[in-house]
């Protein structure tokens, strides 16, 4: 037993849809010799010739007049005869992403979630799983439903999540949530894909240059409390770590400054520099803070 939606719909100058949920068996027949017409017209038809001669029109040829419904653009038909293919227990993957379609066409984001939920529980390897699990992430950033947020990202296949605008979300969410971790891979991707985002450059630039900062003054610290033969060789081995923390920062500041040179990026470059103790540099940074 699955769930399936049903429409109802008001012909009264608009159209008003309203979705609840029964259970029901659901089948799945071959087309029986079913006919393919290729306009409204020639479908209208056909089923009153049918229902003239006593015969039924059958779910399945419902559900094909409807996607030719759809193709014109006529989504209220189409709704209708989607219906009386379900009412009849018929169901197709591409009969469940057109309705989601127009759903979606009529801003009804209630009933095209749960279209889009039944298909990906009963065609999880349809065609457009991809673009329905991507939908229903957006859906979820906009709820921020921070739950939803990480079922749905886990959900969405491999090549989803390298997609810029899908990272890029995820990305502000976990930033949000002050994730380091994730945020920390998510950037990397993030650059991956578009090596300018200034978000994901900013996030990497304060990383590495707070990990080198902090270690130098920490090892500082500890060298002048206690200033033994063995300190100052864990002074010298810190150093090394800190150089590297901070010639990785200057990589991702130098892109930024590079897009825009602003006062913030200069002070993190001049502090840099004056690490380093390279006064030309650190003097020509520290000329552009206000």
């Amino acid at each position: 037993m699955i769930q399936k939606i049903y429409l109802t719909l008001i012909l009264s100058g608009c159209l008003v849809i309203h979705v609840f949920t029964q259970n029901v068996g659901v089948t799945n027949p071959a087309v029986r010799n079913n006919p393919k017409f290729a306009t409204i017209n020639d479908w209208e038809a056909y089923m009153r010739n049918k229902t003239t001669s006593g015969e039924k029109v059958l779910p399945e040829e419902y559900a094909e007049a409807a996607k030719v419904s759809f193709s014109e653009k006529n989504f209220i038909l189409s709704a209708v005869w989607f219906e009386e293919a379900r009412t009849g227990n018929y169901s197709d993957a591409e009969m469940y992403a057109m309705l989601a379609a127009i759903y979606r066409e009529l801003k009804d984001f209630t009933g095209e979630t749960k279209t889009m939920g039944y298909y990906l529980q009963n065609f999880p390897d349809g065609t457009a799983s991809g673009i329905f699990k991507e939908r229903l992430f957006g859906f979820s950033v906009a709820e921020k439903n921070y739950e939803k947020i990480l079922q749905s990202w886990i959900a969405l296949n491999d090549t989803s999540r390298t997609k810029e605008g899908l990272l890029n979300a995820f990305f502000l969410i976990q930033k949000e949530k002050n994730m380091k971790e994730s945020c920390d891979s998510l950037a990397k991707k993030i650059l991956a894909v578009n090596p300018r985002h200034i978000a994901a450059l900013e996030w990497l630039g304060e990383k590495y240059y707070w990990l080198g900062e902090n270690l130098y003054l920490q090892s500082y610290k500890e060298y002048e409390r206690n200033k033994t033969s063995l300190n100052y060789l864990k002074l010298t081995q810190n150093l090394e770590v800190v150089t590297a923390d901070f010639n990785k920062a200057l990589t991702f500041y130098e892109t930024l400054w590079g897009i825009n040179p602003t006062p913030r990026y200069a002070s993190f470059m001049a502090n840099i520099h004056s690490r380093f103790k390279n006064k030309q540099k650190t003097d020509y940074y520290k000329g552009f803070i206000k």
